[in-house]
């Protein structure tokens, strides 16, 4: 039964086209996710606070609906 999970899996991954993660400890997870963060801190602190101004208004302009976020516009239209 696990070798049929198994094979299910490397499936389902060849047809996404994923890299199936071979290291599966969790000090390897959270080694990576400290990676990610230091990534995202610097890719912040580097990036220009125009754009990130211009970002943020063309979000709150243009808001973009969440799960049962377009609900009581739906609502309206029955």
């Amino acid at each position: 039964m696990f070798q049929a999970l198994l094979d299910l899996r490397e499936q389902v991954s060849s047809d996404l086209g994923l890299e199936l993660v071979q290291d599966m400890r969790a000090e390897t997870y959270f080694e990576l996710e400290r990676k990610r963060t230091r990534d995202r801190r610097r890719s912040f602190l580097y990036s220009s606070v125009i754009w990130r101004l211009l970002k943020w208004l063309w979000f709150s302009l243009n808001p973009q609906d969440e799960y049962l976020g377009a609900y009581s516009k739906l609502k309206g239209k029955r």
